[in-house]
């Protein structure tokens, strides 16, 4: 049940993040992105409604955070 919750707060904060991302909202200093696909799955099933995100190592001002589809994809953005 917790998972649950967890997933679901995670989708909602994913939600808010993607809606206020338009390209109008693009912040002059992001470099150019490249599209990245993955797929997530659980025991070989597809994960579907999972957040995916991506984080670099030392941190970055700019972050790239997902949700998976029915098949368990995600696509983003990100750095080259």
């Amino acid at each position: 049940m917790i998972k649950n919750k967890n997933i679901f707060i995670l989708s909602l904060g994913a939600l808010f993040f993607v809606a206020g991302c338009g390209d109008s909202a693009k912040p002059k200093d992001l470099p150019k992105l490249y599209p990245v696909t993955i797929t997530v799955t659980s025991e070989g099933t597809p994960l579907e409604n999972a957040v995916v995100e991506l984080v670099s190592d030392p941190p970055l001002k700019f972050q790239a955070i997902t949700g998976t589809d029915a098949n368990g994809k995600a696509v983003m953005k990100t750095y080259n």
